[in-house]
């Protein structure tokens, strides 16, 4: 399958390797202010809020039945020093405990860990953990739950891409979604056509994604500030829950 076009990357000067943690760090921590502060009158609620409401939404899907809705975490990749993920994760599991709901777990994760900094987020939440060792996204293992020590808490995990997922090139992209869809039960946000073409190269291998059948897609937007800032976002998940 040819792809209609090259997906455009854009250069970010702070995740260079040639630029200095002096320069890099601030610029993470205004990337981070921007994503969980609301900027009045233009934004009726942060990005990070309003992305922690849809994937509220889509976890109840991959929950499946009634009841089962507690069984699926949340595994965060290219998480750096833990970006939205704390904000969302209040979002999702206010929600989930105004319905008396167990809260959902979510993992961080990052080929280059930063243990002291979630370390610190996980004391202020207990659903926060994370896999201290290098997580390469492309080669993912199922058991990162159990890795992280939430397997009682989670038979399912939906993996998440904030603020992450422009820094694969076309290979890597189709490698991330071809992964999860082996070892995953859902994957956000990620780009279209890129998950089909995961999905052909996975059945011209003779396997089948997770639940045996072609994943559901599902996209969408909110807007986030007025007039000009949407968020789009493109989830999968297995087509038996």
């Amino acid at each position: 399958m040819t792809n209609p076009y090259a997906r455009p990357r854009l250069i970010e000067f702070h995740e260079q390797p040639y630029t200095p943690p002096a320069i890099r760090r601030p610029v993470q921590d205004m990337l981070t202010f921007a994503w969980t502060h609301r900027v009045w009158p233009l934004q009726h609620t942060s990005p990070a809020v309003l992305a922690g409401q849809v994937l509220e939404r889509v976890l109840r899907r991959i929950g499946g039945k009634q009841g089962e809705e507690d069984k699926v975490a949340v595994v965060d990749f290219c998480s750096g020093a833990g970006g939205p993920i704390p904000t969302i994760e209040r979002v999702v599991n206010a929600h989930r405990s105004a319905k008396n709901l167990p809260a959902t777990p979510f993992i961080l994760t990052d080929i280059h860990p930063h243990p002291a900094a979630w370390s610190n987020l996980r004391h202020s939440a207990a659903a926060l953990d994370y896999v201290p060792r290098s997580v390469d996204a492309t080669r993912a293992e199922r058991e990162l739950v159990g890795i992280a020590g939430k397997a009682d808490d989670a038979s399912r995990h939906f993996r998440t891409f904030f603020l992450a997922f422009h820094h694969f090139d076309e290979k890597g992209a189709q490698a991330v979604i071809r992964d999860a869809m082996e070892n995953a039960d859902g994957i956000g946000y990620v780009v279209k056509y890129l998950a089909s073409l995961a999905e052909s190269e996975l059945q011209s291998q003779g396997k089948m994604p997770t639940g045996g059948r072609s994943w559901v897609w599902e996209q969408g937007r909110e807007a986030h500030t007025m007039g000009m800032g949407k968020m789009y976002y493109i989830v999968g998940r297995r087509a038996d829950v």
